[in-house]
């Protein structure tokens, strides 16, 4: 039994040995196949290989954009000058010369109260002030004479300083018994009739001046360093949803809110249409300065364990170049990358490549127009 075993032993072995041998005389096969094909047909020693042409590749021209930053914010409109107006004294009224939404100068009269007692109070002003100067002009004719001392004629003098301050307190008061617009402007609706008795607390009417539009709110502190004065500013209206209104930023607060970490910011929109209103509610958007990036598809751009890249077409062959992202949106990149106004980017075939490799432009694509279009520029004063 033990030399049977060995004998099969032995048959085991050897049939091991012959699989091994012809297995390594067909890989030898397969190899010299290998390499009269890598030589080439005509035997030139040529690789025939898809790397030899180039890999096919589409690329692009490289185009740069402005990283635009548009913030929004909600604000309220105000009156270029807005006044609510009280009368300074008690007193019946008279007369009410204005009616709601009537467009009034500085200086004309819109209420009237009793004045007759301070008529008569400046009429016995200036009587008294005529006798206190004919007074001292007889004094000082006399003085030469002796016939009246100099004290006499010095309180004449006071005397008529004296007339003259009461009757100036006379014009005052009868002046006070008219209501008359501070400036130029639209009046509200009056909130007194003839015949009704004011104080200096009752609320007369509203006057505003709409040449113009202010809309305050609120921007967040990190925006401070990009804001500046005479901005442009775009403002749509929650009552006027078709329309579009142009202002300037116009003024910021002197100090950020330490609890909220915002500043307050006002913008001034032309009225010349009277379409806007104190207090209506508007979404401002302001376009903030920025820079210029390279523009480019998103399937241009590779991500490896070093980052993000791109391939960039140089002299026939590809080169890796390594990008910072700065913003996506609408299938294309902002990339921050060492890229000219002259170079060419891979944006098709990225899958085939690797350092170095040569390639083959099958094809160009144009670069795209800016998508992005700036904020439109303030119109003039009184332009919407």
């Amino acid at each position: 039994m033990s030399i049977l075993r060995q004998l099969l032993v032995v048959a085991v072995i050897a049939g091991l040995a012959y699989t091994l041998w012809d297995a390594r005389d067909l890989g030898l096969l397969r190899l010299a196949g290998l390499e009269r094909d890598a030589a080439g047909a005509d035997g030139s020693g040529a690789a025939l290989t898809p790397e030899s042409e180039g890999a096919p590749v589409l690329v692009s021209g490289v185009e740069f954009r402005r990283d635009r930053t548009v913030i929004e914010a909600v604000g309220d409109g105000l009156a270029l000058k807005a006044v609510t107006l009280y009368s300074s004294v008690s007193g019946e009224v008279t007369d009410v010369s204005f009616k709601a939404g009537e467009r009034v100068a500085a200086g004309e009269a819109l209420v009237r109260l009793d004045d007759r007692r301070e008529q008569l109070a400046l009429d016995l002003a200036l009587v008294a002030v005529k006798d206190a100067e004919q007074t001292l002009e007889r004094f000082e004719r006399a003085v030469r004479t002796g016939a009246v001392s100099q004290s006499e004629v010095d309180a004449a003098r006071t005397a008529l300083e004296r007339a003259r301050l009461e009757r100036d307190q006379a014009e005052v008061a009868l002046e006070d018994r008219t209501i008359e617009a501070p400036f130029d402007g639209v009046v509200g609706i009056p909130r007194i009739e003839p015949g009704d008795r004011v104080t200096s607390e009752t609320l007369l009417t509203t006057l505003d001046d709409r040449s113009a539009l202010l809309v305050d709110f609120d921007l967040p502190e990190i925006y401070l360093g990009r804001l500046a004065l005479d901005m442009p500013v775009q403002a749509g209206a929650w009552s006027l949803p078709e329309q579009t209104f142009y202002g300037r930023l116009s003024a910021l607060e002197s100090r950020v809110d330490a609890s909220t970490r915002t500043i307050r910011a006002r913008a001034r929109l032309p009225n010349a249409g009277d379409r806007l209103r104190p207090g209506m509610s508007f979404t401002i958007f302001i376009e903030l300065p920025g820079r210029d990036y390279v523009s480019v598809p998103e399937t241009a751009v590779q991500w490896g364990r070093e980052g993000a890249y791109l391939w960039r077409a140089a002299d026939g062959r590809a080169e890796k170049v390594f990008v910072e992202i700065v913003k996506r949106g609408e299938g294309r990149i902002l990339i921050d990358a060492p890229l000219g106004a002259d170079d060419e980017i891979v944006v098709e075939g990225v899958q085939r490549m690797r350092e170095g490799v040569r390639l083959s432009v099958s094809g160009r694509i144009a670069a795209e127009a800016e998508a992005e279009k700036p904020t439109p520029a303030a119109p003039a004063e009184g332009g919407s």
